[in-house]
């Protein structure tokens, strides 16, 4: 591993972020399939169709970040994401909290294709920030970690998010489910917003304060 990573704070920033990003991505996938396989009784094929709009979503975002946004609008690009996701998160929400507690919840699709565009947006502009500042020697280093983090940052996600939704939801009927999806969702939104203050850290600054863009 290469020492030279932690010289400046912009890669143990990224690590963070990546860690808390994760964690909220594939937590919250978790969280809404168990929701609805074991609070609304769906049956796994029509569980596992919910998150289509989340892939979708990721796909376009994805496309037209790593195409077009990227290039132009650099870091921004991540903020912009992020913010998405946040967007999708607190509509989710919304949408839970006026749900039939044994109805399927459809305008939840909506949210989760939010949800995909903005983690579609974050991703391209995340690694690219991450790896264009570092020298040659440094990348792979750099990207066996940023692996490795975001693994971790999966487990961590799936494990709190999940056992959070199932401590609530298990010990009571459909309503203890409904809230306890509701918890979750918070706890991730809470995620994001971690997410968003230490992709921050990420971008160089110049001696005027002002974010460093290379050309």
């Amino acid at each position: 591993m290469e020492s030279s990573l932690f010289a400046r704070r912009s890669f143990p920033a990224a690590l963070v972020t990546s860690a808390a990003f994760f964690a909220v991505t594939n937590g919250l996938m978790m969280v809404i399939v168990l929701h609805l396989q074991l609070g609304l009784g769906t049956d796994a094929l029509d569980a596992g169709l919910t998150l289509v709009p989340w892939s979708v979503g990721l796909a376009i975002a994805s496309w037209l970040a790593g195409a077009r946004l990227v290039r132009r609008y650099r870091h921004h690009t991540m903020s912009i994401g992020l913010g998405v996701l946040l967007a999708g998160a607190l509509a989710a929400i919304a949408v839970y909290r006026t749900a039939d507690v044994t109805a399927y919840p459809k305008p939840l699709l909506l949210a989760l294709g939010l949800i995909g565009l903005g983690v579609g947006l974050f991703g391209p502009a995340f690694f690219t920030i991450a790896l264009e500042p570092l020298q040659p020697q440094e990348i792979g280093s750099a990207a066996g970690l940023l692996n490795a983090v975001q693994q971790l940052g999966a487990t961590l996600g799936v494990a709190v998010l999940g056992s959070m939704y199932l401590n609530y939801a298990v010990s009571g009927g459909p309503s203890a489910a409904l809230h306890a999806v509701q918890i979750a969702f918070w706890v991730a939104v809470a995620l994001v917003v971690v997410s968003f203050g230490t992709s921050r850290l990420m971008v160089p600054k110049g001696p005027s304060g002002r974010a460093v863009t290379p050309h």
